[in-house]
């Protein structure tokens, strides 16, 4: 083979090889730019993703704050309530003792009230009974005084008689 056929072959050999990395270099440049949009892309999603990330890391934080608030206020209103449980447990007891004070005050005033009411019907019953010897009396006393009314009745009338027959023989 001459030069020149071999310079045409390797020319050709030279063009088919450029033609060949030419076409990968633009493949290449291609894939470049798809990889490119591609980065872009992830680029945009990572911001994207950075963003969500950072507003739920915000949201979290407001999260948890809100429930250390709530849980603060929780133990504040645990506070409040075992004082007001104390409290209320403590005037039930002051409560009780006056309620059990009263009843036996109460207890005692009744049973006072029942002596009483036992030694009034006593006395009733007593006066009820001299009432009925008073009235006993009192009829045996108007019938002697009938009796007498009679019996002076009778002997006024018997010394009325006797000092007409008399006054009549002394007119005789």
């Amino acid at each position: 083979m001459t030069t020149n056929e071999e310079c045409t072959r390797l020319r050709q050999e030279l063009n088919s090889v450029r033609s060949i990395y030419e076409q990968r270099l633009q493949d290449s440049n291609t894939r470049f730019k798809r990889l490119q949009r591609f980065s872009e892309n992830q680029k945009h999603q990572l911001e994207e993703i950075r963003q969500n990330v950072t507003q739920a890391e915000q949201e979290k934080t407001k999260a948890i704050n809100d429930c250390k608030a709530a849980n603060e206020r929780l133990d504040k209103l645990h506070l409040e309530l075992a004082f007001m449980e104390r409290n209320t447990l403590e005037q039930i007891t002051i409560l009780r003792s006056q309620f059990q004070q009263q009843i036996f005050e109460l207890q005692n005033e009744l049973q006072s009230v029942k002596m009483s009411e036992y030694q009034w019907k006593n006395k009733l019953t007593i006066a009820d009974a001299e009432k009925e010897s008073l009235r006993a009396q009192l009829t045996s006393m108007e019938n002697d005084v009938k009796q007498w009314q009679s019996l002076i009745k009778t002997t006024s009338d018997s010394k009325n008689a006797e000092i007409d027959s008399l006054n009549s023989k002394v007119e005789n």
